[in-house]
Parts: structure tokens; C-alpha cells; sequence
């Protein structure tokens, strides 16, 4: 950790000079300042983390100087002293922005107390914004696509996801295909510590069984017929970095076995090699799959299951998030049309035609009618989209009014059946059916995940 830097204003000389001595002595770099004017200067030139500020500075006032150099850099942290204590200059003091008040003649310990206090206050600020600087220009230059939300639901799991992203542990993303799982785990990689380091996906669901630990532990020259080269794998390649594994429900059980083993001992053996390599990655994970039943059912690890799942995120799907609709289309738009920003729009009766349809392929799928609206109005000559550019249905979807019609159903498939009535009843407000079922809305959102969706359940 970089020397934390203070600076002492005090107009007594021999003052000045024992409270510096004092805290160089505690190890921190000290500038001193004897007037108003050469401390702002100080402050101009060099960031603080904690300032020791006398409260009478000749002609000038303590805490006007403290209000001006917090002007120029807010996260410093100024100790008041004065040899004038009163409860009214104390309250006054905090009031105006002081992180603590000393009363003269200053107690050496108490001095040392504080300012370790003013100064780690300070630099966790600091490193705060510094981090959040950080990331908006990543975001400027390798920005995220599709991170965008009005939804209170999905703003609380994008919020989650910055949260666990400090914690250096696996995360498991749940969620149907296409509500944005690479965009979040994207995020969590972005927000960590690792956020330097590379950022891998590997969709397990397009690897063939045969190829999967060549993938993910790479492969010595000769291990098979067709490695004429040694390669790496997947996992080498996230060294340092964030490995995406993406539809990890279809992993076959092999590969559960070895990538078990890795999460536990954080080594891998290449295909044909007999030597091990200690490596050290994030792993995020997600699948469009009902792991626990999976596991129930006996065809994902147990084992495996928690290792992955230590912490959660869960997005909703895009018809729970009618709020999203816009801002998704218009931040569509403004990626497709290169021209000035803010040229094209879409209607109020297109965006309500948009939030009446059930998005079964979510986000990805209002993209791609997006796109093709998008070239409809440009054949029409407008740059407003209406809905007579969307080949959709004006009307939503039927929701049952009772179980009429279905027959025996497992009980499972009436409760989806109920949540999604009392959901249509109260116009996909999740608080208000939450309120009304008697649960939360987690419950509802987890219920969501696991079941079969409503279309499933009226096709059969």
C-alpha cells in the first residue's frame, strides 16, 4: 500500500513542527503549510488523505480553509484543532464537513487514533472512485453491450452483481437463454480484482463430449490423433482472469469429475501430459437448466453443483420486465445507426405493443426484431419506429383463467399456472402479485426459473 500523505496548517511554529515530527515518526508522509494561502497551494499540487487543520489561521478561518481544500479533492479528511474548545465550534465544525474536532493542548494519542481513522476513511474513498473512474472508461472503450436497465428487479441483480463481484468466489448465474448472462457475468469480471486480467467463455453446450477436456486443461503435442501441437486450454487461458462457463448443464460427466477438481485444488493435467499446473481463475457459471432437478435427477454432481453456486444472481426474464422494453430498443438502435446519436426513436404505442409480447427468447429476441423493424422504417423513410414496423401480434397472449382443460397436472405446474394468473391480474407488477400470493418476490423469480414456462404447460 502506497505511504498515506498528510498535511498539517498550524501558524505555530513550534506547534507546526511537533505535530509534524509526531507523524512522520508514525510513518506518513508530511507537508506543512504555516497560512490559508500555502496550505490551498499544497492542495492544488498534492492529494491528502487526512488533513491536521488549526481552526484560528491568522486573519483566516480553519474551517473556511477545510471547506476549500475539500473543494479540491472531497475525499480528504480534515482534523479540526483549536485552542478555543466549546460545544458550539465543535457542532459547528462536523456540521461544515470536519471528520473530527481536537481541543487543545492535542492529546499525542488521540492525535495518532484519529488520523489513522481520517486517513483509511479517506483512501477507501479514494479507491472507491478511483475503481469506479476505472471502470466507466473500460465501459467507454470495451463497452458492455446490452447492460441496460429500468427494471427494478433486474437493477437490483445488476446491483447484486457488483457486490459479489469484490468476493473472490464462483458464481452461478441463473436465467433463461437470451436475458443477458455473458452481460452479467462480463460485469462481475469488470468489477473485481481480476478486471485486468482476461476474460474467457466457453459455452459447454456446443462441445462435443470427446472435445470438452481438451477445451477446458488444453493438450499435449501427440496426445490424439490430430495434435500435431501443444495448446492450451481454456482455463490456462483465464489465468489471473474470469472464465465464463456458459449452459454448463450439459457438460458431460467426465468433465464434471475434472473440473470438480480443479475447483478444489486449482490444478489441471493436460490431455497426454502427466505433469500438473496450479492455476488460479474465477469461474462464472450459468445455465438455462433447473440444475437442482438435474442433480435430483442425477445427471449434474452435487458436489459440483455447490462449488459452483456460492454466490447467485438471478436475472428475470424480459416479460417480467416491461419497464426494460425501451431503453433496451433505444440503446438498440443507437448501436445499429452510426449517424448523429439520438436520431432514431420508437413510438409510445410501439413500446406498448412491445411490452404486451411474451419474449420468449428474451433480450436476444427483441434485438432481432429491433434490427428488423429497424430496416422496415428505413424503407418507409422515417426514423420513428411504429408498430406497423414489428410483425407482431397487437394483443397479449391468453392466460388462463383457472385449470380448465388441463387435466392432472403435477402440482408444480399449478402453482406456475396460479403465478402467472395472479401476475397477468396484477399487470406483471412482481411486488403487488408477491403481496397478494403471500410470498416474495424471489420466490416468485425462482419459481420462474424452475418450472416449466406457461407455453410449455398449454402445448401439452
Amino acid at each position: 500500500m502506497a505511504t498515506l500523505r498528510v498535511l498539517v496548517i498550524e501558524d505555530d511554529d513550534d506547534l507546526r513542527t511537533v505535530s509534524t515530527a509526531l507523524l512522520r515518526a508514525a510513518d506518513y508522509e508530511v507537508d506543512a503549510a504555516a497560512c490559508a494561502e500555502d496550505a490551498l497551494a499544497l492542495a492544488a499540487r498534492n492529494r491528502y488523505d487526512g488533513v491536521l487543520c488549526d481552526m484560528m489561521l491568522g486573519e483566516s478561518n480553519g474551517l473556511d480553509v477545510m471547506e476549500a481544500i475539500k473543494g479540491i479533492q472531497s475525499q480528504a479528511e480534515v482534523i479540526i484543532a483549536t485552542g478555543y474548545a466549546s460545544v458550539e465550534t465543535a457542532v459547528s465544525a462536523m456540521r461544515r464537513g470536519a471528520f473530527q474536532y481536537l481541543a487543545k493542548p492535542v492529546n499525542t494519542q488521540e492525535l495518532l487514533l484519529l488520523m489513522e481513522r481520517a486517513t483509511r476513511k479517506s483512501r477507501d474513498a479514494f479507491d472507491k472512485d478511483l475503481m469506479a473512474e476505472r471502470l466507466r472508461r473500460r465501459d467507454a472503450e470495451h463497452g458492455i453491450r446490452g447492460l441496460v436497465a429500468a427494471d427494478d428487479a433486474m437493477i437490483e441483480a445488476i446491483a447484486e452483481a457488483r457486490d459479489i463481484a469484490v468476493i473472490d468466489k464462483p458464481v452461478f448465474i441463473h436465467g433463461e437463454t437470451g436475458t443477458g448472462k455473458e452481460v452479467i457475468a462480463q460485469l462481475v469480471h469488470r468489477a473485481s480484482a481480476r478486471c485486468d486480467g482476461p476474460f474467457n467463455v466457453l459455452n459447454c453446450g456446443t462441445l462435443t463430449e470427446n472435445l470438452v477436456d481438451a477445451e477446458l486443461f488444453g493438450y499435449v503435442k501427440g496426445a490424439f490423433t490430430g495434435a500435431d501441437q501443444s495448446r492450451p486450454g481454456i482455463i490456462a487461458a483465464s489465468h489471473e482472469g474470469t472464465l465464463f462457463l456458459d449452459e454448463i448443464g450439459d457438460i458431460n460427466p467426465a468433465a464434471q469429475v475434472r473440473l470438480l477438481r480443479f475447483l478444489e485444488s486449482g490444478v489441471v493435467r493436460p490431455v497426454g501430459s502427466t505433469r500438473e499446473e496450479r492455476l488460479d481463475v474465477r469461474i462464472v457459471a450459468a445455465t438455462h437448466r433447473d440444475l437442482p432437478a438435474e442433480v435430483s435427477a442425477g445427471r449434474f454432481r452435487e458436489d459440483l453443483y455447490h462449488r459452483l453456486v456460492v454466490f447467485e444472481v438471478e436475472l428475470p426474464p424480459l416479460r417480467n420486465r416491461p419497464a426494460d422494453i425501451q431503453p433496451l430498443v433505444e440503446h438498440f438502435l443507437s448501436s445499429m445507426d452510426r449517424t448523429e446519436p439520438g436520431t432514431w426513436s420508437v413510438s409510445t404505442e410501439a413500446v406498448k405493443l412491445l411490452q404486451q409480447q411474451p419474449w420468449n427468447g428474451n433480450v436476444r429476441e427483441l434485438r432481432n426484431e429491433t434490427e428488423r423493424a429497424w430496416l422496415r422504417a428505413q424503407r418507409r423513410g422515417s426514423t420513428r419506429l411504429e408498430p406497423v414496423d414489428f410483425r407482431l401480434s397487437a394483443s397479449a397472449p391468453e392466460r388462463p383463467e383457472d385449470f380448465a382443460g388441463y387435466g392432472p397436472i403435477p402440482m408444480s405446474q399449478a402453482e406456475l399456472l396460479h403465478v402467472r394468473h395472479v401476475l397477468n391480474l396484477c399487470d406483471d407488477n412482481r411486488r403487488r402479485a408477491a403481496d397478494v400470493l403471500g410470498v416474495s418476490e424471489r420466490h416468485i423469480y425462482r419459481l420462474l426459473r424452475q418450472a416449466q414456462t406457461l407455453d410449455e404447460v398449454e402445448s401439452k
